[in-house]
């Protein structure tokens, strides 16, 4: 946010037309790196939500649910930055389908699961 800021401080000052265009290679560069990391960033999170599902398969101490959640999650990882670069109008309905689907009732449902389960009385 820095360097995008020190951009558009540095093009609202100048009326040079070369400088200006210079300013614009610089924030055309600045965007190529972040959407960079970012599409790294995705990548490996889709390795992490992969790797706890191949986990939760093999191990089963959570439900098979919660595997089927983070495959969801790898899924949309995997698809959020490449469609953000192509579609941007398609990628924020993706997002917000997640953050209400992956992340809001995910977490409602584990917590009712696993309260009702620890609500139970223990058996001897």
């Amino acid at each position: 946010m820095t360097g995008i800021h020190a951009l558009a401080v540095d093009y609202a000052a100048t009326t040079d037309p070369a400088e200006l265009a210079a300013i614009r290679a610089s924030f055309a560069s600045l965007y190529r790196v972040i959407s960079g990391l970012f599409l790294a960033g995705d990548i490996l999170a889709t390795i992490g939500w992969l790797l706890v599902r191949i986990a939760i398969l093999r191990t089963h101490v959570l439900p098979r649910w919660v595997g089927g959640w983070t495959l969801f999650s790898g899924i949309v990882a995997a698809a959020f930055t490449p469609l953000s670069e192509v579609d941007p109008v398609l990628a924020f309905p993706l997002l917000l389908a997640y953050i209400v689907a992956g992340i809001i009732l995910f977490h409602v449902v584990f917590a009712v699961k696993f309260w009702k389960a620890a609500s139970r009385p223990a058996t001897a």
